[in-house]
């Protein structure tokens, strides 16, 4: 599914159970492979100074 949703020119997704669900390192290579930014603001990795899951961004902000 990487290939149709960075063709989308998507502006940002939101990490949910199903990016995760093979496992975390999964998901992290995954959404590394995404032309996208990633936003999640209520799982912190605490082996990662409590930054969000997967290396996402706790927030984006978009003008429109």
């Amino acid at each position: 599914m990487i290939k149709p949703f960075n063709r989308l020119n998507l502006d940002c997704s939101c990490l949910g159970n199903h990016e995760i669900e093979i496992g975390i390192d999964h998901g992290a290579k995954m959404i590394k492979e995404t032309n996208f930014p990633w936003v999640l603001s209520n799982l912190l990795d605490l082996a990662q100074n409590s930054k969000p899951l997967c290396d996402t961004l706790p927030f984006k902000i978009l003008e429109a």
